[in-house]
């Protein structure tokens, strides 16, 4: 959040630029910072998704901050029996 008024305290989230080759993957809303899935998660793929998310202002003088996103994904039994 940020307390500021006007356009300093209208905030933007996405993805930084080493992070952009995940937004096949996940979609952020811009404005909330809620990130969701484009596709399902396959553990025999790829079993962690590592990235940051920045949060910037709108301001002149912008502002921005970013977090680290770390995701593990669980193995499960999704192969039909042979």
């Amino acid at each position: 959040t940020d307390a500021d008024i006007g356009a300093n305290g209208d905030v933007r989230y996405d993805f930084s630029d080493a992070s952009k080759q995940f937004s096949n993957t996940f979609s952020i809303d811009h404005r909330t910072g809620h990130l969701r899935l484009r596709s399902a998660l396959d553990y025999e793929q790829r079993t962690s998704y590592v990235f940051y998310i920045q949060a910037k202002d709108l301001g002149q003088e912008s502002r921005s901050s970013q977090t680290l996103i770390n995701i593990t994904v669980l193995d499960e039994n999704d192969c039909a029996p042979k």
